[in-house]
């Protein structure tokens, strides 16, 4: 009877001392800070219907896009663009499906109004069998704005990153030429055409969300 009083005393105090924040708690971001809600725990942005793509050699990919507009350069370029025009963006959700790691690829490509891009880089805006014939793709830069579920990427040899099983990202795929400053949305799809991920297939439209 005695040892139960004790354990019970040691229960309420130890209560108490979490209840006070006096206690370590376990972090969900590896102890790298940032706070202990977990990134798999915060919902998801609204998006489209997903699309699934794979490679050759096994790898896959889930896509689901979330918006698109227009913003200042990309982060990878020091031009600013000519007067009333804009640099195209869209951002979407890239997920690794399977449960082994893949490596970190973008296969979506940013599709614009070719009538809104500027005359001088329509040389550089391509068309692609199975998108509209007034659309075309530029040049884009694609990179990971934040984790939104799993783990933190895998770092490889060569600078390759890896996704983990199950892992979500919010990626950013930026336009590299200048397009008309009017554009909106309505202007511009997200397509994986390429033929690593399609082989004979044509290109495959991730839609925006309604």
């Amino acid at each position: 009877m005695l040892a139960l009083a004790v354990l019970a005393v040691v229960a309420i105090v130890l209560a108490s001392l979490a209840v006070a924040g006096l206690l370590p708690s376990r972090r969900s971001d590896g102890g790298k800070g940032g706070g202990t809600v977990r990134a798999a725990d915060a919902p998801l942005p609204r998006s489209g219907t997903g699309i699934e793509v794979g490679t050759a050699d096994g790898a896959r990919y889930r896509i689901a896009a979330v918006t698109g507009g227009v913003g200042g350069p990309p982060e990878t370029s020091s031009q600013s663009p000519p007067s009333r025009t804009a640099f195209a963006y869209v951002e979407y959700i890239l997920t690794n499906p399977t449960k082994g790691r893949v490596l970190l690829d973008f296969p979506g490509d940013v599709f614009v109004r070719r009538a809104l891009v500027t005359p001088r880089a329509r040389g550089r805006c391509m068309p692609q069998a199975g998108v509209p014939e007034n659309l075309c793709t530029p040049p884009t830069t694609s990179e990971v704005v934040r984790r939104l579920a799993g783990g933190e990427l895998i770092p490889g040899n060569g600078g390759a990153r890896y996704m983990p099983p199950g892992a979500s990202y919010l990626v950013r795929a930026t336009v590299d030429v200048p397009v008309a400053r009017a554009l909106t949305r309505k202007d511009m799809r997200l397509y994986v055409w390429r033929q690593l991920y399609m082989a004979d297939r044509l290109a495959e439209q991730a839609p925006f969300p309604r």
